[in-house]
């Protein structure tokens, strides 16, 4: 059985991932992939496209969300319309409390937040699992377990086999009535990609790569989308099963285009004139070598490639 990739991170989750749409869905056609999810950083701005690529390839779709529940990483997953409509509330309430404290966004559960259809998926990379005893982890999985209905679910981020931290965590599950299931995290296709996730990174926080480093230009990375003899020999049976059962749980039906990203300016080619500012920049700047050439058109290509022109204009 093939596993659904649930936790899939795509560029509207600005400067965080290489994947676009498009080519993602192409991608999941190629291997006769008939289910997807979609768990972008607290928004929901890929939900057209998303909705319009998965009826073109007929995909299955399961709309999610990724945020921060007291700095754990929590996945919410709508099931239902009522489920939609109270991720839209945490959403907006999380987009507000970042505008006023000036951080990446969470929510608490004394936030008065209701979580009625929505299943949640915490990720086993989360500081409650490396900072709890097995007490306390067991109760504040199971007050989360309550909170969504028995829709709650470990998610096992594994990439390579002996994980020591996913083993403690499968052993502790073996001992309490806690669901896990197959999560690994998607940024990219394919496993070079990685490159991209790193000078994304780099333009978000402000560093410089190096490129005479291999830790920097690699491309060696983890999070791309593996194949079905890869993921099942990183994840159990039931793990991989249990992302059918979370998608056949759905019954939402997203109909309705309800946004689009921003463009600059109607009457230009964004591209071209990304472009153009930038070569008058390092014109300026005296550095019309070649290697300052051939760099800049990498670093626009990759813009380009995610869909980001308008967004840099802007």
């Amino acid at each position: 059985m093939d596993l659904i990739p649930l936790n899939l991170v795509t560029s509207y989750s600005f400067l965080s991932s290489a994947v676009k749409l498009d080519k993602f869905f192409a991608e999941l056609n190629n291997r006769n992939i008939s289910y997807c999810g979609i768990s972008d950083i607290n928004n929901l701005m890929g939900y057209p496209e998303f909705f319009k690529l998965a009826k073109e390839y007929k995909i299955s779709p399961l709309f999610g969300m990724k945020t921060y529940l007291e700095d754990n990483e929590v996945n919410l997953y709508v099931l239902n319309e009522k489920g939609y409509e109270n991720l839209i509330k945490i959403s907006y309430f999380i987009s507000k409390n970042r505008c006023k404290t000036l951080t990446n966004g969470t929510f608490s559960l004394t936030d008065g937040l209701s979580f009625e259809g929505l299943a949640c998926i915490i990720s086993s990379e989360s500081p409650l699992f490396l900072e709890s005893d097995e007490h306390e982890l067991s109760k504040n999985l199971l007050e989360l377990d309550d909170l969504f209905n028995k829709h709650f679910y470990v998610g096992i981020e594994c990439y390579q086999k002996d994980d020591l931290h996913v083993r403690k965590i499968r052993d502790f599950l073996n001992k309490h009535p806690f669901k896990s299931i197959a999560f690994p995290l998607v940024k990219y296709i394919k496993k070079d990609e990685d490159i991209k996730i790193k000078l994304l990174d780099s333009i978000k926080n402000d560093y410089k790569l190096n490129f005479e480093s291999d830790e920097d230009t690699s491309g060696d990375g983890e999070f791309y989308l593996r194949d079905e003899k890869e993921f099942e020999s990183l994840y159990t049976s039931q793990e991989i099963l249990e992302t059918h059962k979370l998608h056949s749980l759905a019954s939402f039906n997203f109909k309705q285009k309800r946004g689009t990203l921003l463009h600059f300016d109607e009457t230009k080619n964004s591209a071209e004139y990304l472009k153009e500012l930038c070569f008058n920049g390092l014109t300026k700047l005296n550095k019309t070598s070649q290697k300052y050439i051939d760099r800049l058109n990498y670093e626009l290509s990759v813009i380009h490639e995610m869909g980001y022109d308008d967004y840099f204009l802007i």
